[in-house]
């Protein structure tokens, strides 16, 4: 059905990733000077929704979301 096949490309395009850095800063927006939202520890599953520049824009599975450097994220 035509429901069934956006479902699929939904979830081919969703990519996810695992925070790498014992410690990352969640930010409000996708800079150096942004200010922090909140922290998260290595080994944290998150889905990334978006990039810019050197930073990934990541939402938790409680809905909290925010931006964090690309370099703190391995892709799985």
């Amino acid at each position: 059905s035509f429901l069934f096949g956006l479902q699929i490309r939904e979830d081919l395009t969703t990519q996810y990733g695992v925070i790498l850095s014992a410690k990352v800063a969640v930010t409000s927006s996708p800079s150096e000077d942004a200010t922090e939202v909140f922290a998260l520890h290595e080994g944290v599953k998150v889905r990334i929704t978006a990039r810019s520049g050197d930073f990934s824009r990541i939402r938790l599975s409680d809905g909290k979301d925010g931006w964090v450097s690309t370099s703190a994220l391995e892709i799985i």
